[in-house]
């Protein structure tokens, strides 16, 4: 009888150790789990603030490609007028701007007093092609400008090598000389923009008096031929 109540007593006691043993566990995983969310959050929070410092670069960096970028157009703008200057110091002599209009480019220009007959050098730069279309600055030197008439023949040529002769050209500081085609020959019309600036409009009224005065003329000639 004793045995069996001390196995029965034994049977108890493991029973109820077995259940302080399965709660003593339940108890723990939570712990458990709260440690591994804890541990899970602090991870993704440092990976956000790694992710946030290249955003901030991300922002950064675009505003100094900005300058920079900046930065570089400006030194080519001032590079450009630098060289702009230097190319206008090199010019020598009188100055003379002149516009191709014809359908071919201008490989030299020369020039010569009407008075004598040797022409300049080449007044373009150094294997300049003077293009259709285009404008360039060329300097006359002073041994073979025209002080007397201000006279010039100008001999240029096209890209072909064919050679056209244009004579007596007036030519002035600063003018603009424009090398146009007519009727099979190269002409070169020449215009003063301070000139024009300073002159009148002439009225309508002024150009029929001036025409009336013209016919008058003409009829009193042919009178005079016909007596």
């Amino acid at each position: 009888m004793k045995n069996k109540l001390l196995a029965a007593t034994l049977g108890i006691l493991l029973a109820i150790g077995c259940i302080g043993i399965s709660v003593s566990k339940v108890s723990a995983e939570p712990d458990m789990e709260s440690t591994v969310e804890a541990e899970e959050t602090e991870e993704s929070a440092e990976a956000e603030e790694e992710e946030t410092v290249p955003e901030e670069d991300a922002d950064t960096v675009p505003e100094e490609d900005a300058e920079a970028e900046e930065k570089k157009e400006e030194e080519t703008e001032v590079k450009a007028e630098s060289e702009e200057k230097e190319e206008d110091a090199e010019i020598t002599g009188m100055k003379i701007t002149l516009e191709n209009e014809l359908q071919a480019d201008i490989i030299s220009v020369e020039v010569a007093a009407f008075s004598n007959e040797v022409y300049s050098e080449n007044l373009l730069k150094k294997d300049q092609i003077f293009a259709a279309g285009e404008s360039c600055t060329i300097g006359v030197p002073e041994e073979f400008q025209d002080a007397d008439l201000g006279m010039y023949n100008v001999r240029i040529t096209l890209a072909d090598g064919s050679i056209q002769e244009i004579p007596l050209v007036p030519l002035l500081e600063n003018v603009i000389g424009t090398v146009y085609p007519d009727n099979g020959i190269v002409l070169i019309r020449v215009r003063d923009e301070r000139l024009e600036a300073e002159a009148e409009p002439v009225s309508e009224a002024e150009i029929q008096q001036t025409e009336a005065e013209a016919s008058q003329i003409m009829a009193e000639i042919l009178s005079a031929e016909l007596e």
